[in-house]
């Protein structure tokens, strides 16, 4: 009995080279597999943080859009909110106060090139009916970055009431002339905003759309524009 249990405490003998091989190949597989498996987590990791951030800035952005078109009011009695529009400038009387000042002259714009929006201010001078504004904007600030048309629709799109009550809302092709300006009724904002990435992917952005219509047009009776008398 000792004898057995000392040859077998003596033998030297291990895996064979088909056995090693076989183990170094099985653990090849399973380390390479958990590598491939934390690479996709920290890649799905990634993309999950750049959807949120985008989403996050594009409400952002959204959220200062559509306050300032509900905020929209006309100059005086002849004179509608809307001061020149365009696929990718707006500028517009805003009043954002308790309406015991004149309103702000206002230009929101969306830059193809640079990929940003900005907001400019005019405060106005003077008293009504005496009211102007100064040729410089008094201040201005981008409202976001990394952003592009969503597609092939422009940034704004211009409204008016249908032909006949219950139709389909006629869309106005920008630039709006004097004429134009005056019978919008709807603006839609449309924008995706891109990952902050130096390289940027699309399928990464995110697609934010809205519809803002006049406050002071007459939704009941669907005709003509704002309501300024």
């Amino acid at each position: 009995m000792s004898g057995a249990r000392s040859r077998r405490l003596a033998d030297e003998s291990g895996f064979t080279l088909v056995e090693l091989l076989t183990a170094v190949v099985i653990g090849m597989v399973v380390v390479l597999a958990a590598f491939m498996l934390l690479d996709r987590s920290v890649a799905s990791s990634s993309q999950i943080v750049m959807r949120e951030e985008t989403l996050q800035r594009g409400r952002q952005a959204m959220e200062e859009i559509t306050r300032q078109l509900r905020s929209q009011v006309c100059l005086d009695v002849d004179t509608p909110p809307i001061v020149q529009g365009s696929a990718d400038e707006l500028t517009l009387y805003v009043d954002l106060g308790d309406g015991s000042r004149p309103p702000e002259r206002r230009t929101l714009r969306f830059d193809r090139t640079a990929q940003t929006v900005t907001e400019s201010r005019w405060v106005s001078t003077g008293a009504p009916p005496a009211i102007s504004y100064p040729t410089l904007a008094t201040s201005s600030r981008v409202l976001a970055t990394g952003v592009e048309r969503d597609g092939a629709e422009s940034f704004f799109r211009y409204y008016a009431f249908p032909a006949t009550p219950g139709g389909l809302f006629a869309e106005l092709v920008p630039p709006l002339t004097a004429a134009t300006s005056a019978t919008v009724v709807r603006i839609d904002v449309s924008f995706v905003t891109l990952p902050d990435h130096p390289r940027p992917q699309a399928r990464l952005g995110t697609t934010l759309k809205d519809s803002i219509f006049v406050r002071t047009a007459d939704t009941a009776k669907q005709q003509g524009g704002a309501r300024c008398r």
